[in-house]
């Protein structure tokens, strides 16, 4: 209290020094004092040091202090008064930047063309897919016509150099100047069938064997022709030839040789 009450009595000689101010102010002077240490004793009682910064400001006319003289607004109160601890302002109840939990999208069925398949896993694995992009049905669905489209290209571009490979053999075949040209009707195809019928032994296994031939396109195939007619070819030339084994040595049998000592081979 002593160096409060001592700078005011300097600020008010300085005055008076510098015009004779100071004796015209010491009655004020005098005032603050007082009010000074009307102050620092509500200080000391426990009153608080605002009462002495209150005082002092109304006395001397000095800015104050913004931090120590911020007041809650009107209409507020005090800071966080009526409302429990932790709480938010309303509308601000999250933290800033979250974002409400969204709902992973799901799927009906995806239309496909006729041959195309998509089920099981794979369709799994493609919903599981699109719904980690947030794929719309309309989006997903335009993914499964891109899909089905590539594929159906990609089954035509095999089944068209299946074609081609399977013209390509027949063309070999009827060059060929063993068995095409005016021999391929004639001679290769007759012969191809005698094989077929002699070793499919009914009926069912001679369809199920011609069969066999379409599907896999063996049948155009220049080697499989070519084995196919020389093999009917031997069956057309000539039948089995039936007889007994010819006798060597002067017409003994295998015992007479076996024992020869036995006239009668025994």
């Amino acid at each position: 209290m002593t160096f409060r009450r001592g700078r005011w009595w300097r600020l008010m000689d300085e005055q008076g020094a510098d015009g004779g101010a100071g004796s015209a102010a010491a009655p004020a002077a005098g005032a603050a004092g007082d009010a000074a240490a009307a102050a620092g004793a509500g200080a000391a009682t426990g009153d608080g040091a605002a009462a002495g910064g209150a005082a002092e400001q109304g006395a001397s006319g000095a800015p104050g202090n913004l931090v120590a003289e911020s007041a809650a607004q009107p209409d507020g109160g005090e800071a966080g008064e009526g409302a429990a601890a932790g709480d938010k302002p309303a509308g601000q109840e999250g933290k800033p930047g979250d974002k409400p939990a969204e709902t992973a999208p799901t799927y009906e069925d995806f239309t496909l063309p006729e041959g195309i398949k998509l089920e099981g896993e794979d369709l799994q694995a493609f919903k599981d897919a699109a719904a980690g992009a947030k794929l719309t049905q309309e989006q997903a669905q335009s993914l499964v016509d891109m899909h089905a489209k590539a594929l159906q290209t990609a089954q035509q571009q095999q089944y068209d150099a299946w074609h081609t490979m399977q013209r390509d053999w027949q063309a070999q075949v009827k060059a060929d100047p063993d068995f095409g040209g005016a021999k391929f009707d004639a001679e290769t195809m007759p012969a191809i069938a005698k094989a077929i019928q002699t070793f499919a032994p009914t009926p069912e296994a001679e369809k199920a064997l011609r069969q066999a031939f379409s599907f896999t396109g063996a049948g155009n195939h220049p080697e499989v022709v070519r084995f196919m007619a020389r093999v009917g070819k031997s069956l057309m030339e000539g039948g089995h030839v039936g007889g007994a084994p010819a006798l060597g040595d002067g017409g003994k049998s295998a015992a007479a040789k076996l024992y020869p000592n036995n006239p009668s081979g025994y």
